[in-house]
């Protein structure tokens, strides 16, 4: 190849992985090659190769110490300045990882690791323990939703957190130890990775994943929904002001706080309409149906709202019933879903009561009786749909205010009247 078109080689350092230089590296002596001005690709012209960095993987995951700000005091998504909004856009194949302090750290997006390194990600919670070790943190759960404060959970939040960040959350820069970010691997290593994924099916229950259903160990709810990205600044907004109400009573959601993540609008019949955001919360479940939740109140009113008031859409894998009532008629290709379903499968052999219900083909997903609203089965309308004998009666909500919540009103007479 002659020297007026030739590409520049590439060193093999770490300017060629920041994104924001928009310049390879180039070997002393040699000028910058500049694409000549006229088409672009698929506008008529070939393709230019692709460099190839040996030993690089900029087309694959790294993992950076991101995320929200979740100190007891708040919910602050991105950086320090608590200005409501998004958090700064985390660049191509970025994944957010919880970190306590928020702000985008100047990491980038591709890095090196040599021949003989394997990064990995063996997530913390997805590890199998004792069943001792289990049993004892699920009975430390119970004792602070019970008869713990909003302070003692915060404490035993923050001295969570630092134990995760002890533990870099479970990554490792060469499959052994930690040494910091970023941690550059492969999709399979960094983000679908945990020892439990690898791990026997049965070693005489010496040790277990932590939702094995044999132990009495981890129980929780983990909700899901998109908000439209248009709107979910102002659902940040609102969530700043419901925390502003009693920001200890946040600790609920624990470690994990309030997760967020971009997802792009799909062309699927069911899939995002828009661009949006989604969130996700982890929170307390006991084992006892129709027992109350500390708190619950806050975050059945942050489902409602993002679902009711800007106009989100519930994962369909993790959301209650109630998130279903309605949902499908904010999907605008529904109808061709259906038309789909009924032309593939016209006798229903891959349907269910559940699935007519969620699809809006006939019922509805929602449970109404008494406690229904506990459980997430229905949104109370009345209190017997709470749990009335334990204080918690149907209210509506602190900052969207056509939220119906179960608030724990202690001794404020209720309309309850034992339907059974």
């Amino acid at each position: 190849m002659g020297q007026r078109g030739r590409r520049p080689r590439v060193r093999r350092g770490a300017e060629d992985c920041d994104a924001s230089t928009g310049e390879p590296g180039l070997r002393h002596g040699e000028r910058a090659w500049h694409r000549p001005p006229g088409p672009r690709r698929g506008q008529g012209i070939a393709r230019s190769p692709r460099r190839h960095l040996s030993g690089y993987s900029c087309s694959a995951a790294t993992v950076q110490a991101v995320g929200l700000t979740r100190e007891p005091s708040g919910f602050r998504p991105g950086g320090a300045s608590g200005r409501v909004g998004l958090p700064p856009r985390v660049r191509r194949h970025s994944v957010a990882a919880a970190g306590r302090q928020g702000g985008l750290p100047p990491g980038r997006p591709c890095g090196r690791f040599g021949a003989g390194q394997r990064p990995q990600n063996d997530i913390v919670g997805l590890r199998p323990y004792s069943i001792a070790e289990l049993v004892t943190d699920r009975v430390q759960e119970e004792l602070l939703e019970e008869n713990g404060s909003d302070a003692a959970r915060c404490s035993a939040t923050r001295t969570a957190v630092a134990q995760m960040e002890m533990l870099a959350y479970g990554l490792t820069n060469d499959g052994v130890s930690f040494t910091g970010y970023p941690v550059v691997g492969y999709q399979h290593r960094i983000q679908a990775s945990g020892t439990c994924l690898d791990g026997t099916e049965d070693d005489g229950l010496q040790s277990v994943c932590p939702w094995d259903p044999r132990i009495r160990g981890a129980f929780f709810y983990n909700s899901g929904f998109s908000v439209p990205l248009s709107r979910a600044a102002a659902f940040v907004a609102d969530v700043q002001r419901l925390r502003d109400l009693n920001p200890q009573a946040f600790c609920v959601l624990g470690i994990s706080g309030v997760i967020m993540r971009y997802v792009r609008a799909s062309t699927a019949y069911l899939g995002k309409p828009e661009d949006s955001i989604d969130i996700d919360l982890t929170y307390y479940r006991s084992y006892t149906s129709g027992t109350p939740r500390a708190h619950a109140d806050l975050i059945d009113e942050m489902e409602q709202m993002g679902l009711l008031k800007y106009g989100g859409v519930p994962h369909w894998g993790k959301s209650r019933n109630f998130a279903f009532d309605g949902a499908i008629a904010r999907f605008p290709r529904a109808s061709e879903f259906l038309k789909v379903k009924d032309r593939y499968d016209p006798e229903g052999i891959f349907s269910s009561e559940w699935s007519d219900q969620v699809l809006g083909v006939k019922g509805s997903p929602s449970i109404v009786g008494k406690g229904c609203a506990i459980e997430g089965l229905c949104v109370c309308s009345d209190d017997w749909h709470c749990a009335p004998e334990k204080g918690y009666l149907c209210r509506p909500g602190k900052v969207y205010t056509e939220a119906r919540v179960c608030a724990f009103v202690g001794n404020e007479p209720s309309s309850f009247v034992d339907v059974l």
